[in-house]
């Protein structure tokens, strides 16, 4: 007997059991879909002339390969073309493997953090259907399914655009752990996911750029926090050096966290930041800056931190998240205020002082491709500030 087995439609009417519902394809050759509670997969069944016996072969999930994808791969494998060509090797190692290594290589390579990130949000958007697909068996077609499978469906546009931003993070990191595993010949060619692009024009510049007054504000609060000024808010110290920091620089917070008074050059006004977001770059200071940063090391030994917490320990990005709210709480900050609105007002701020865009790019650790993205309007205003001045 036939069963309904070329739609999706038809798969999920299905009840769920062990043995595959098989559809015949050729003389003693047949396609099976062995349905699951949680979606199913294809397996193809060979019978021998003349003794009757049975050979099976597992071809995939139905969310990464459709009822076409499956005939093909079926097809191969009745002909013997796919144990001819594909390594052993390729044909186990699956997408979880690939991932798995790949954070493996982010430790090395970039940092724990990264890593740690990385992992989360493909544990969470990557389902383990995909997961324990071989990489050989991947399909451009199912890819994108999944890919689309993120997307939200909602009547607010801003909710949309949002998912598909995640959308394509996720894909990137995806592809990135796939590539790694291709580099490493664990799959025989990119094919499949090399097609598979993200969605356009769903990223967004942020918005939220503080006034000069707003910044005052936070700082004050900042230095009421350490001095155990602010009604109900426990005071950790350090909070004022650290935003300060933050404001003078535009560095990220995993960048000052970094810093040792090794890294602190008072003579020429320099600051080398050992790891941020997986590069180290010398930052140039103000001199404001570099009075600050000179009173805070005064007293550290060479490979002391630079900015740590009352108590002496580093601040890392968990500890200080509680009492920066606590701040912009009491300054009345806009509700969109986190770390990386310093860097936007230290960006703008520069670029209206008319400094050169691969200056202040080189020094917040970003290209001028991007600056031109997210600050585009304020390199117009001092582009139309420096053609005032031509003389014609």
């Amino acid at each position: 007997m036939n069963y309904r087995i070329d739609t999706k439609t038809g798969r999920k009417a299905l009840t769920p059991r062990r043995e595959p519902y098989w559809q015949k394809l050729a003389t003693r050759q047949h396609l099976g879909f062995r349905k699951s509670e949680n979606g199913g997969s294809w397996v193809a069944r060979k019978t021998f002339e003349g003794t009757g016996k049975r050979e099976y072969e597992s071809l995939g999930d139905d969310l990464t390969m459709s009822f076409d994808d499956a005939i093909k791969a079926a097809y191969k494998w009745f002909d013997g073309e796919k144990k001819n060509t594909m390594k052993q090797g390729q044909k186990r190692y699956t997408v979880k493997s690939a991932i798995e290594a790949y954070i493996e290589h982010l430790k090395i390579e970039n940092s724990a953090r990264s890593a740690y990130d990385t992992e989360c949000r493909l544990n969470k958007h990557v389902p383990d259907d995909l997961k324990n697909t071989p990489l050989a068996r991947l399909t451009t077609e199912s890819l994108i399914d999944w890919r689309n499978s993120m997307v939200k469906q909602d009547e607010d546009p801003e909710t949309v655009r949002k998912s598909k931003d995640t959308a394509n993070r996720t894909l990137n990191s995806f592809k990135a752990a796939l590539n790694l595993a291709w580099r490493n010949g664990k799959a025989k060619d990119d094919a499949a996911w090399r097609k598979v692009t993200g969605f356009r024009k769903v990223g967004e510049a942020r918005k939220l750029f503080l006034k000069p007054e707003e910044i005052k504000k936070i700082l004050d609060s900042a230095k009421s926090h350490d001095a155990g000024k602010i009604e109900g808010c426990k005071p950790v110290g350090g909070l004022f050096n650290f935003v300060q920091m933050g404001v003078f620089t535009g560095c990220r917070p995993g960048g000052l966290i970094s810093t040792t008074k090794r890294d602190f050059n008072h003579k020429d006004g320099s600051l080398f930041i050992p790891k941020d977001k997986g590069h180290t770059r010398t930052i140039y200071l103000s001199d404001d800056a570099n009075k600050l940063l000179k009173e805070i090391t005064k007293d550290l030994k060479p490979d002391d931190p630079i900015f740590t917490r009352g108590d002496g320990k580093v601040w890392n990005t968990d500890d200080y998240q509680r009492p920066f709210k606590e701040i912009l709480k009491d300054a009345e900050a806009p509700a969109e205020t986190d770390f990386y609105a310093f860097r936007h007002y230290y960006a703008s701020r520069a670029l209206l002082a008319s400094i050169p865009p691969q200056v202040v790019a080189e020094n917040i650790g970003t290209s001028v491709r991007m600056l031109e993205k997210h600050y585009g309007k304020f390199m117009k205003t001092d582009r139309r500030a420096m053609l005032n001045k031509v003389e014609l």
